[in-house]
């Protein structure tokens, strides 16, 4: 196991920017979906996310793992808008985090990777929509259902 050694003042600054940023993000989104509420489908996809985070892959090149719950966090994104798809994938994070060992599992560090999380989510949803002049789709029931079904399949 590698030593750790107490951060600089340099990466508690770096951990805390990064950190109110992320929660900033995550505000702005619960403020959002909450003054202009998603379609019922979307807890559907919050439940198949929450439900899917448990299957991982492991990269090989990398200590790192991916959650197969990604595929409806873009999905989310791409047919609800960037603060839903923010929303579930900062609940996908905070759900991976509370699965980690109770000695690596510190409030700063759970704060920290939920937060980097939404953020990235944020940033590349936002950068995506504006680059390629996109609007969430909104889909009726029965298109949302159908996507759905003809991903899973």
């Amino acid at each position: 196991m590698l030593q750790q050694h107490p951060p600089t003042a340099v990466t508690r600054a770096y951990l805390t920017l990064i950190s109110v940023v992320g929660m900033t993000v995550v505000s702005g989104s619960v403020y959002k979906v909450w003054s202009h509420p998603v379609d019922p489908q979307w807890f559907l996809l919050a439940a198949l996310t929450l439900i899917s985070g448990a299957a991982t892959v492991k990269l090989p090149s990398v200590p790192a793992t991916i959650s197969v719950s990604e595929v409806f966090v873009f999905i989310s994104v791409l047919l609800f808008g960037v603060p839903a798809g923010t929303l579930i994938v900062t609940l996908d994070a905070l759900v991976i985090a509370l699965r980690l060992s109770p000695d690596i599992r510190v409030p700063r560090r759970v704060l920290f990777n939920v937060s980097t999380t939404a953020l990235s989510c944020w940033a590349g949803g936002t950068v995506c929509f504006q680059a390629f002049h996109l609007c969430s789709v909104k889909r009726s029931e029965s298109q949302i259902s159908f996507l759905l079904w003809s991903h899973l399949r």
